[in-house]
């Protein structure tokens, strides 16, 4: 259902995971992640493609609506409807 690896950026230890289902039902790994200890949503970063931005563009915006993105809707909703989390759009 997920990979997850425990890498460090600059010395900060990070959780990245990617999940092995279709892209509309990631948000199951998200309420997955949202369950452990200590787990804060503004530190969550969800990284999703966007056909809709030129490739190799990128948006981050600290939180917002799905935007018509099926994977993020998936998110939203698994989270109990919660947007207060940082994404990046890459194109």
């Amino acid at each position: 259902m997920i990979a997850i690896t425990s890498p460090a950026i600059a010395g900060t230890p990070v959780l990245l995971a990617k999940p092995r289902t279709y892209v509309n039902r990631s948000g199951r790994v998200a309420r997955h992640l949202a369950a452990r200890p200590g787990f804060e949503l503004p530190k969550l970063l969800v990284v999703v493609d966007d056909v809709y931005l030129p490739l190799g563009r990128l948006r981050l915006r600290p939180s917002g609506s799905a935007g018509g993105h099926n994977g993020m809707k998936s998110i939203v909703e698994q989270l109990g409807g919660a947007t207060e989390f940082p994404r990046l759009r890459m194109g």
